[in-house]
């Protein structure tokens, strides 16, 4: 929520970081694989929803800061499976062969590109957004690249200690709201058969300087 609230605190994902590293991560395996300029395509949410728009300005603005790669179509209102199934297939068949990447910063765009992304696109990295089964099976297969984890556990975990900090009698930051970033981490097939612990591991991170939000 904007300020004034009743809230005393936002923890969620920061959804323009979670498109701006995940674009970049696309870029850097590109550049790798020795890619001097490219095509991006983002998939993703209702265009109506303000977190559509900073996940688009979070993949273009990766894009802005590397020379010969944009994002050359953002494709949204698609987060359902009928539509994102739809709207992948038509993509490869239009543009496939000319592509180089795909960003999905929406949770079922993943998951079609993770069932429609086959050996015949091998050369487009493509990074998801969560971590549906098939997103996993397409990473340890070697048809994504990776994937951007958001951090439910870290949500979870740490609204459960703050409620009871505050139940006990702490105050947070003062008592003036303040939005937290709970987190969000790449998996990719390094590290995708910990994702439980890497989320783990980043909300200890955060719970190791926690209380200094509070008196």
């Amino acid at each position: 929520p904007d300020p004034p609230t009743k809230s005393t605190l936002t923890l969620a994902t920061d959804v323009y970081q979670q498109a701006y590293e995940g674009t970049k991560h696309i870029i850097e395996k590109l550049k790798a694989d020795g890619v001097t300029e490219g095509k991006i395509v983002n998939l993703t949410g209702d265009i109506s929803d303000p977190n559509t728009a900073k996940r688009i300005q979070g993949c273009e603005d990766a894009c802005a800061e590397n020379e010969g790669f944009s994002i050359v179509q953002s494709i949204s209102d698609i987060d359902n499976s009928e539509d994102s199934m739809t709207a992948v297939e038509n993509l490869l068949a239009s543009s496939g062969k000319e592509i180089n990447g795909i960003m999905c910063t929406a949770y079922y765009p993943a998951i079609a590109v993770a069932k429609q992304l086959t050996d015949e696109y091998s050369h487009i990295v493509a990074v998801g957004c969560d971590a549906d089964e098939s997103v996993v099976t397409a990473i340890q297969e070697g048809r994504m690249y990776g994937t951007m984890r958001q951090n439910p556990w870290g949500q979870g975990y740490l609204a459960t200690i703050t409620l009871k900090m505050l139940k006990d009698g702490w105050t947070f930051n003062n008592g003036e709201y303040q939005y937290i970033n709970a987190g969000c981490y790449f998996l990719d097939s390094s590290n995708i058969d910990q994702e439980e612990q890497v989320c783990k591991d980043g909300t200890m991170e955060l719970l190791a300087t926690w209380t200094d939000r509070f008196t």
